[in-house]
């Protein structure tokens, strides 16, 4: 009695871990969200470490944008990263930080989750050849990244806008009439944060300006 107990408890276990590898599978409800959960998350938390580079590598980018004769502001990458916090303060640094962590995991969430699930649809597998499976996962990785791009696009540029409004740029532009906001850092938005960017860029742009 007692193996035959020990026995059904084995085949129970044993069925409970199938059910909850099919519901993990590729493509399974659970699988994608688990998929897009990880891989959205994970990107957002680095993104807390790299924002910094990434505010200093966007201005370095746009300096002289709209007045290329004027000096630089910054002269490298760690000339910008002394001046953005001691004129602006440590925020400054970390400018665009949340829509830049919805962006990377919105991007890396949908990119990540799609991608299992495509391979599964164009039926990736052993019963192909090896440049057959190489096609097959360059179409499912380049419809992923493209669905990533897509649902991204508009946080990325909010993100950015974000990162080049520097307030002593804003502060020496304003008041210059219908070209005030052109600086050396490119064109000054003056958002007051990623919601009100984005609030600003539908009634102004429309949709089209979302996905600029």
């Amino acid at each position: 009695p007692g193996v035959g107990h020990s026995g059904r408890r084995r085949e129970t276990e044993r069925g409970r871990d199938i059910t909850i590898a099919n519901k993990m599978a590729p493509g399974s409800f659970v699988g994608i969200f688990s998929d897009i959960i990880t891989g959205g998350s994970a990107s957002a938390m680095a993104c807390l470490f790299s924002n910094p580079l990434e505010v200093v590598k966007t201005r370095l980018q746009v300096q002289g944008e709209m007045a290329a004769s004027a000096p630089k502001k910054y002269t490298g990458l760690m000339d910008a990263l002394v001046k953005i916090p001691r004129e602006e303060g440590l925020r400054a640094i970390q400018k665009g930080l949340g829509p830049g962590m919805l962006y990377q995991f919105a991007m890396n969430g949908a990119r990540l989750g799609s991608y299992p699930t495509l391979k599964k649809i164009f039926k990736e597998g052993p019963e192909h050849s090896p440049l057959g499976n190489a096609l097959r996962q360059l179409a499912a990785g380049g419809i992923a990244g493209a669905m990533g791009a897509v649902v991204g696009s508009p946080l990325f540029m909010i993100k950015c806008r974000l990162q080049t409004q520097s307030s002593v740029a804003l502060d020496k532009a304003i008041g210059a009439g219908a070209s005030g906001r052109a600086s050396t850092m490119g064109h000054q938005h003056a958002y007051a944060g990623a919601l009100d960017g984005l609030r600003t860029v539908w009634r102004e742009e429309g949709i089209r300006g979302m996905f600029r």
